[in-house]
């Protein structure tokens, strides 16, 4: 299944969850919910955020992280093994799983000591 063909197919077995949304990047699909970065499609692959619980689900199937070009390597997004593609049900479970991995990660982002305070923020202490 070619790439485009594999983002139709995916948005429409992802279609329970709600607004799913897609668009092109960087040479594949970035797909998202309410605002909220989840899954790409690239290569005629399917892959979804994870977490390094989550993680060790997707390498006990041996599914890999996402390799957009080789040298470079993103281990926050791993491959959805093809069984759970053609599983709508399953699809939607692990996507909701991955949203969540997302939010998550962005909250604990927001949470950093190491993040970087505003001018307001300084002049404030």
């Amino acid at each position: 299944m070619d790439e485009d063909n594999l983002i139709s197919f995916v948005l429409d077995q992802l279609s329970d969850l709600g607004d799913i949304r897609s668009r092109r990047m960087f040479g594949g699909w970035h797909v998202s919910i309410n605002g909220v970065f989840f899954a790409a499609v690239h290569g005629e692959r399917l892959y979804f955020k994870t977490s390094e619980a989550s993680r060790e689900r997707y390498e006990g199937m041996g599914m890999g992280p996402f390799r957009p070009r080789a040298t470079v390597t993103l281990k926050s997004l791993y491959e959805v093994p093809v069984d759970i593609l053609e599983d709508a049900g399953e699809l939607v479970s692990w996507a909701e799983e991955a949203v969540t991995c997302q939010i998550e990660a962005q909250r604990a982002k927001n949470r950093s000591p190491n993040k970087r305070r505003s001018k307001n923020q300084r002049k404030e202490s």
